[in-house]
């Protein structure tokens, strides 16, 4: 029979590994960038690196996210039998994910985990569809005009976890990415609200600008006329 503490070294190793945030390394060592500050949302992701820093930082952004959610699970049914790992399971995929979003060495900063999920997804291919059921609804989605990224967000990771609940059989697997479809959510809809009221500061301040360009004109104009 496995140890516990081998289960706790692996979750351990998941988490360290997933807070390394290959989306703030590679911009800045690249391009000098930094994603956290250039982009609208602030977030550290692979869309980001896309984005904002080119094809090839991108790349290699995201096979850095896809790669910390892979190892990790490929590595536990690798060593061990599911039977032996239990509810371990669920903790091993979830460690890199919440390191991803929590991570250690940006004071529990991070991004949305998506990249990240997904390769803990591919991990999982030959025992489960749902990076099929993920990336179809990605795909989808494309074709709908939505404004905001976070719409998308919402859009996918609501479907997603529907889908798992009523098709994904193995419980094992299927309640760590319930709980990641519902932190998804959440952080898109904080990132809602942060985008609307950074928007409504950048207005007022555009708004204060026009005013005092309005008031000098108008001072500039009586000495004019004085």
């Amino acid at each position: 029979m496995t140890s516990p503490w081998a289960f706790v070294a692996l979750i351990l190793f998941g988490y360290f590994e997933g807070s390394i945030l290959y989306a703030v390394l590679l911009p800045k060592m690249m391009k000098g960038i930094d994603l956290t500050k250039v982009s609208e949302d602030g977030n550290p992701g692979s869309a980001n690196a896309f984005q904002y820093c080119g094809i090839w930082v991108g790349f290699w952004t995201a096979v850095g996210d896809f790669a910390k959610g892979f190892l990790p699970v490929f590595i536990s049914y690798w060593i061990w039998d599911w039977d032996d790992i239990g509810i371990w399971y669920g903790f091993i995929i979830l460690a890199p994910i919440l390191g991803h979003m929590f991570s250690m060495f940006h004071r529990f900063n991070g991004g949305m985990g998506i990249a990240c999920t997904t390769g803990t997804l591919i991990a999982l291919f030959v025992h489960s569809l749902m990076v099929v059921m993920l990336v179809s609804l990605y795909a989808v989605s494309r074709f709908i005009p939505f404004k905001r990224r976070y719409q998308r967000t919402w859009f996918c990771w609501s479907i997603f976890a529907v889908l798992v609940i009523f098709l994904e059989s193995n419980w094992m697997i299927k309640w760590p990415y319930i709980i990641i479809s519902a932190v998804i959510i959440i952080m898109a809809t904080i990132q809602k609200y942060v985008l609307k009221n950074a928007r409504d500061v950048n207005d007022e301040l555009g708004e204060n600008k026009a005013l005092n360009k309005i008031r000098e004109l108008k001072e500039e104009h009586q000495k004019k006329k004085g």
